[in-house]
């Protein structure tokens, strides 16, 4: 369970992840209480170092990031959370979807021919340079998840400051953005990769994770659609 732990050091969201569920009450057997205090000191110190990036100097803009932001809700600077989301869309954004990070080579182009199925979702932490020797520049996987995710962002921005009208302009691109990356069979995929040139869904499609972060995008603009008719109607009364 320590080494479970000490992992989670690694990534402070997955640290964070930990100390919400032991805040909810539960119990996690062989953590004592000190030790957890410091793994948390620990993980604070962490974020505060290297945010808004994830792991200064190898690798900087991230969009799994944009979880610390939601749901999670430990980034609590504004300025912050700006850079977080403007790294995103300045570096990472792209026309099928959202690169993790840049030089990220999981399902880089025609990932289904260096690696067998079995392979494919391999834990490649211990040798990274092995798989990362064969992406070719600008062929990252272009993920699904990360433009729910963003529109749900900023539309919970938008409740927050309606005077704000581009919030609610960035909250529709992204979740437009989002029904467009729907594939053919009207599932939500993973992501979209290159296979011979031209973008295509991997095997794990449909994703109940991308389908979850559509679900939330589309609820929060349902909250929005609420807010705005409801202000509309105490304009007309006036």
């Amino acid at each position: 369970m320590r080494r479970r732990f000490q992992r989670l050091l690694r990534h402070p969201a997955g640290l964070i992840e930990a100390t919400k569920y032991l805040r909810d009450g539960n119990v996690l057997p062989g953590v004592t209480e000190e030790y957890l205090a410091g793994l948390i000191s620990m993980g604070r110190r962490t974020l505060d170092e290297q945010l808004p990036f994830e792991a200064p100097p190898q690798r900087r803009s991230d969009a799994a990031l944009l979880f610390l932001i939601y749901p999670l809700g430990v980034v609590t600077n504004e300025q912050t959370k700006r850079m977080i989301l403007s790294f995103v869309r300045a570096r990472l954004i792209g026309p099928f979807g959202i690169r993790r990070y840049i030089g990220d080579s999981y399902y880089c182009q025609d990932y289904d021919l260096w690696f067998p199925p079995g392979a494919r979702s391999a834990d490649f932490s211990d040798r990274i340079d092995l798989r990362d020797e064969f992406l070719q520049p600008g062929c990252e996987a272009q993920w699904c998840l990360f433009d729910p995710l963003l529109s749900t962002i900023y539309a919970t921005q938008y409740l927050q400051r309606t005077t704000h009208e581009e919030l609610l302009l960035l909250q529709l691109e992204h979740l437009n953005r989002s029904i467009a990356q729907i594939s053919e069979k009207a599932q939500c995929p993973e992501l979209y990769y290159f296979k011979n040139g031209q973008p295509v869904t991997n095997e794990h499609t449909p994703l109940a994770w991308t389908q979850a972060n559509l679900s939330t995008a589309l609820h929060h603009l349902e909250l929005v659609g609420q807010l705005r008719a409801s202000a509309g109607d105490r304009s007309s009364r006036r």
